[in-house]
Order: C-alpha cells, then sequence, then structure tokens
C-alpha cells in the first residue's frame, strides 16, 4: 500500500513510503531493524524482553502477528521506503470491530528515518 505525504512548506516533493504485512520472509530483515535501533527504541519506549533480540524470539514474534490478524485481534506492518528498505513498523491492537470499529496504533520508525516527517500525518 503506496502512501505519499506532501511537505509542510507545500513543495511538492513527496516522501513514499509502502507498507506490507508482517509476513515469515521478513525474518532476516526485521531482526537487523530491531538490533540495530534497540537503544533508539529504548531511548523513547519501555524496552521489549531480551529474549525478543534473538532469531527465534523474532520469529515467535512474526507468528503470533500472523495469528492475531488472522483472529482480526491485531495488525503488524513493515514500513519500506521508496529504495525498499525497511525503516519502520506500524501496528494496530485490540482492534474492537463490534460497536466501536477502533484499534491502538503504535510504530516505531528508525533512527536514521526519523525527524523527516515520515510519520507526522
Amino acid at each position: 500500500m503506496p502512501v505519499g505525504f506532501e511537505n509542510s512548506d507545500g513543495a511538492h516533493a513527496m516522501h513514499h513510503i509502502h507498507l506490507s504485512a508482517v509476513c515469515e520472509q521478513d525474518l532476516d530483515e526485521i531482526f537487523a531493524f530491531e538490533l540495530e535501533n534497540r537503544a533508539f527504541f529504548e531511548s523513547w519506549i519501555n524496552a521489549r524482553p531480551g529474549d525478543f533480540y534473538t532469531l527465534d524470539g523474532v520469529r515467535k514474534s512474526i507468528q503470533d502477528a500472523i495469528r492475531e490478524a488472522a483472529a482480526d485481534n491485531g495488525y503488524q506492518y513493515m514500513v519500506r521506503d521508496i529504495a525498499g528498505r525497511v525503516i519502520g513498523r506500524v501496528n494496530l491492537h485490540r482492534v474492537r470491530r463490534q460497536h466501536f470499529h477502533s484499534a491502538e496504533l503504535g510504530y516505531r520508525i528508525s533512527r536514521e528515518a526519523s525527524g523527516k516527517r515520515r510519520a507526522s500525518r
């Protein structure tokens, strides 16, 4: 799902990103992304358990995400830049369809991609 955002100064330059559902083929990229950005993320949010930062930990996380999506309880997406590099993750948690049609939104943008208005709108 490609998404573009116009710069706040009205310029026509766009930051194109692509969202794709997390899948088992993303294992190596997610593992590298999380390891590379661990200290940066932990400076902003609570730390994940240490066993998350292993291939088996990330594999389990992906499998959990796939199960949550199948049950319509949550959805996880990879955020890629125009070159296909992983620059972030977006999560919808606590999906509630009946009555509310709502979910909680969470996201992580890499240290390298932060400050470039990719998560500002």
